[in-house]
């Protein structure tokens, strides 16, 4: 009777090379192109008129000048959207999309002090200087917030720990108010 021999495949994603799993190098690539269109994204922002910045709350650049005190970059998701949303001290905003075009809008007055309460909180600098470790989900959105002179990415994702709670009401409220 002959035997039959059969070889185990190891355990672990199969596609993985350099001992990473799959999609960690998308993932990479992911995060420095969101890293530099946020970079980018201030820059612009910095050289674009606008209203003057609140009380409290420094320009993108912390200067307190003038121009977008609030940018939010939302990418990813299962349709791969690139969504960029600039608010300026007096509540105008510009909503920009992967394609290119462009909305604009006033945010009502009760939604722009909100933002102001919101990016007063203290809980932003903490959170900021938290780092993230890599998400549990695939086809989440991300959101790059830039706020009284603070960046923060994180993936939106309730199964991630330690989610950035005062970044996150920050996301909804513009994201409620100009995203939809």
């Amino acid at each position: 009777m002959a035997s039959t021999r059969t070889t185990r495949r190891p355990q672990g994603n199969p596609g993985a090379r350099s001992g990473r799993p799959r999609g960690m190098t998308r993932r990479w690539g992911l995060l420095v192109a969101i890293i530099t269109v946020g970079v980018l994204a201030g820059a612009c922002a910095q050289a674009q008129p606008g209203g003057t910045v609140p009380t409290g709350v420094t320009g993108t650049g912390g200067t307190g000048g003038t121009g977008p005190w609030l940018t939010l970059l939302r990418t990813g998701g299962l349709a791969g959207v690139h969504d960029q949303v600039t608010v300026d001290a007096s509540g105008h905003w510009t909503a920009t999309d992967k394609a290119g075009r462009s909305r604009t809008g006033q945010l009502d007055q009760s939604t722009v002090d909100g933002l102001r309460a919101l990016a007063a909180d203290p809980r932003l600098a903490a959170q900021a200087s938290r780092s993230a470790g890599p998400s549990r989900c695939q086809d989440a959105f991300t959101y790059t917030l830039t706020v009284s002179g603070r960046r923060l990415s994180y993936v939106d994702c309730p199964a991630d720990p330690d989610q950035p709670d005062a970044w996150k009401a920050v996301v909804d409220l513009v994201a409620r108010s100009v995203l939809g």
